[in-house]
Formats: structure tokens, sequence, C-alpha cells
């Protein structure tokens, strides 16, 4: 296995996925002492609007759109544009019909459910104020899926 060596004066966010299921994909994000849950699409091969981002190190700094202000933007995901973390409930599997905050983005809360994730709006603020409304690197690491990890970053 080759290692890479990441040299950055900027602070590394972790998500660690864990489960998967019609009703998303579950993680914990955790940086330091904040911890909270992540639920994300199911993986469809990086597929526009059906699927959660592959895996790796992703640059990340604030957005100011016209639906979601003050989030973070993910950067750099291959084949895709405007990945934000932001709030939301349900992350449900789109192409069963199941209802979803989220067209592939990230969504944060305090607590969870195996359908759901809830407390985002608070969760989102705390996480905001916790980075300082820093950019930072992301690390997303998916012990569920057999997915070759992205390690580009372009600052």
């Amino acid at each position: 296995m080759n290692e890479i060596t990441i040299s950055t004066s900027l602070p590394f966010v972790n998500i660690i996925r864990y489960r998967s299921s019609k009703y998303g994909t579950q993680g914990i994000l955790h940086i330091n002492d904040f911890q909270c849950y992540t639920l994300e699409l199911p993986w469809y091969n990086n597929q526009h609007n059906i699927s959660c981002i592959p895996p790796g190190l992703y640059y990340c700094k604030l957005f100011f759109g016209h639906r979601y202000r003050n989030v973070y933007q993910i950067y750099n995901v291959p084949n895709r544009s405007t990945i934000l973390i932001h709030n939301g409930s349900f992350a449900g599997d789109r192409t069963k019909g199941l209802k979803s905050h989220t067209l592939g983005c990230i969504l944060i809360g305090h607590k969870k459910t195996p359908y759901m994730i809830y407390q985002s709006r608070i969760c989102l603020r705390d996480f905001m104020e916790y980075m300082d409304y820093q950019p930072f690197i992301l690390n997303i690491t998916d012990t569920i899926h057999n997915i070759q990890p992205i390690i580009t970053i372009n600052i």
C-alpha cells in the first residue's frame, strides 16, 4: 500500500462511513473533541443526484448560495459540482422513491435513527462555530463499499 503525506496547516475533518441501506449511508464526522452523525445518499458509482461522493481527501470552504448560506462546499469532487455539507434529515434512495433532503451533499446531525438524522440545524451551527468558519481538509473513509479513494486536493 502506498503512503501519502500531505503537508498543510489546514485542519483535517474526518468522516467514517459505517453503514449503508436504502435509507442512506451513515457515518460519523469528527475533529478533535467535536463529533456528530452524517447521512448521505447510497453509493451509485458517484452518479449525479442519486449517489454519495467517493471517499477521499477534499478541500472545503465556506459557501454562500441562494438556498444554503453559510455552509461548507466540498471542492474537486470528480464529475460533480456544488457538493455541500448542510442540514437535512433524510437521504433515502432516490431510485426507490424514498424521501431525501440531498442530491449528493452530506447532511449532519447530533442525533440519529436507522432512517434519519435530526437536530441538524443545531448541529450545522455548532460545527460552523467549532470550525470558526475556516477552510479545512475533509477525509472521507468508507468501510462499507470497495471504492478507490480520491487523493487530489487543489487549494
